[in-house]
């Protein structure tokens, strides 16, 4: 327990963490008229919010945010249906959540969860019920490679 270590075991451990973490996530981006915002932040909450950027096109605005890798598809589909357009997938080699952050809650999450979900929020609406997506035994519940 008292290694001289320390610093480089805490290291190894924050960087197998973020590795961990990049392999159950991947990060959604898309554009949607601003007045949407708030309906779409519940659909895609990301670790702690959104990030959110204004475009050019007058009320408009583009978001990205950490989805559950199991079961984005699903949340692709909601982000369509809501109205947000160029949305795509990028996938992640790893993540940092910073050296004091808590990632405990997130990674032994359920897989079929949104992040709001999985960090102890509970669904505000029936869209952001996950339940709502998950599939009958022996089919597959959507949701990318």
């Amino acid at each position: 327990k008292h290694s001289r270590h320390k610093d480089t075991i805490a290291q190894i451990r924050r960087r197998f963490e973020g590795f961990s973490i990049a392999n159950d996530w991947v990060l959604v981006s898309y554009n949607l008229p601003k007045h949407l915002l708030s309906q779409a932040s519940q659909i895609t909450p990301g670790m702690s919010s959104p990030s959110v950027v204004s475009l050019e096109k007058e009320g408009w605005v583009a978001l990205s945010a950490m989805v559950r890798r199991k079961g984005y598809s699903n949340v692709i589909d909601r982000l369509s249906h809501l109205g947000a357009t160029g949305i795509f997938v990028t996938e992640l080699k790893h993540y940092r959540p910073g050296i004091n952050a808590k990632t405990t809650a997130v990674r032994k999450s359920p897989s079929n969860l949104s992040v709001s979900t999985a960090v102890g929020h509970k669904p505000a609406s029936p869209l952001q019920d996950p339940s709502r997506f998950t599939s009958s035994p022996g089919r597959s519940s959507g949701g990318g490679s």
